[in-house]
């Protein structure tokens, strides 16, 4: 359930849609058999939100990608707010 800016944030996700002429790029999860967006946990040491998509784009996919915005969405998932 996405929910308005809470006071305290549990978990910290950073996810990314990748676009490329009209195109989405998702990955496929093995695991759970499905088409996704290219996502992991924001750690500390990552110190800011574009760092950490970047990081995150380049463990995945390998690529050194610049990210173009940002949008923020927060959730209620487990009695934790993501």
């Amino acid at each position: 359930m996405i929910i308005p800016a809470p006071n305290s944030v549990d978990i910290v996700k950073v996810g990314c849609i990748l676009t490329f002429k009209e195109k989405y790029l998702l990955v496929h999860s093995i695991k759970e058999d499905l088409w996704k967006n290219v996502s992991g946990d924001f750690e500390d040491d990552d110190g800011s939100m574009n760092l950490s998509v970047r990081k995150i784009i380049r463990e995945k996919l390998g690529l050194n990608l610049e990210p173009s915005f940002f949008n923020v969405l927060y959730q209620r998932i487990n009695e934790k707010n993501v």
